[in-house]
């Protein structure tokens, strides 16, 4: 066993994700010693970089994106295990998100052997049934572990991410898939909308100042954590739920974050899917939100006045 430098191998776990998340296939291939082992799922194994770059080549270019939710990396003597959800968008624009863990064996620098636990036969056939639970973030009484979002602050914080995605390997979900946009205030909310889905409200709260304001469409403003909580409970348990939303503009000037966005919801007075146009803007203090502002064209109301 070499001596280590903990961390160094979880990052080149990143790294190598990094290089899959932008489709770069030789990228990929790259990191393997001359005398690699790949194993994905129940497919042959592929025992060279020729192979490693064939064989995920053609993967890219069966989907439209992934990503690599990560949730976990241990580092063991010169072993690496990752447990994560890959979410995959198909090339007709649907989503499948399942449940993985890579084992990783190091010699030196380089990976010798990636092993990929997974059953991957959904991402081609959309008739397979995957549970709603089935998922690395699931937690006992059906609550929701909060992903760390370690991919996309790859993309938007690590160096080499960043100086990557600028020259011409940018993650294929911010081009195709959800189309996310890679502005660094975006980690923020994605951690503030892991944890409302996962029901943390004291984690919500903590992301929001003493005096931050929200205001919903033409709704009074409400003020302060609690309030805010508050209004999103009710809004959630009463009249929408938002199933997805897919980016159109994304402006990052100062303290403020501006999103333009199609947001994709279920109407809870009728259960209809609905999808309709949006922008919300955000004020920063510091790392938390002072103002939340949401600008719909709200659904509920044209079934009130229909």
């Amino acid at each position: 066993m070499t001596d280590r430098i903990p961390g160094v191998m979880a990052d080149t776990c990143v790294r190598l994700f990094g290089r899959g998340e932008a489709f770069d296939s030789e990228g990929f291939a790259s990191f393997f010693t001359d005398k690699p082992m790949y194993h994905f799922g129940n497919g042959e194994p592929c025992l060279s970089k020729a192979a490693i770059k064939d064989s995920v080549s053609a993967f890219f270019g069966s989907i439209a994106a992934l990503y690599h939710d990560v949730r976990n990396v241990w580092e063991v003597g010169d072993v690496v295990f990752v447990e994560m959800d890959v979410m995959y968008w198909r090339k007709d624009g649907t989503l499948v998100i399942l449940p993985c863990c890579d084992i990783l064996r190091f010699e030196g620098h380089k990976i010798q052997e990636l092993r990929i636990f997974e059953d991957a036969n959904a991402v081609f056939d959309a008739s397979l049934p995957v549970g709603k639970r089935a998922s690395v973030y699931t937690q006992g009484e059906g609550r929701r572990a909060v992903s760390p979002g370690i991919m996309r602050r790859y993309f938007t914080e690590h160096a080499e991410g960043v100086q990557r995605a600028a020259n011409g390997y940018p993650p294929q979900w911010a081009l195709a898939g959800p189309k996310w946009p890679m502005v660094p205030k975006m980690d923020l909310l994605d951690a503030l909308q892991g944890a409302i889905v996962a029901g943390d409200w004291p984690a919500v709260k903590s992301f929001l100042t003493d005096d931050a304001v929200l205001r919903v469409g033409n709704r009074a403003e409400v003020v302060g954590p609690q309030a805010i909580l508050d209004t999103l409970l009710v809004l959630f348990a009463t009249e929408l739920r938002t199933t997805n939303a897919s980016f159109t503009g994304v402006w990052d000037p100062d303290n403020v974050l501006v999103l333009e966005m199609n947001v994709q919801a279920t109407r809870l007075s009728d259960g209809r899917a609905i999808e309709y146009p949006c922008v919300e803007t955000y004020r920063f203090v510091g790392h938390k939100i002072s103002e939340w502002r949401i600008y719909p064209i709200t659904p509920t109301l044209l079934v009130r006045n229909a």
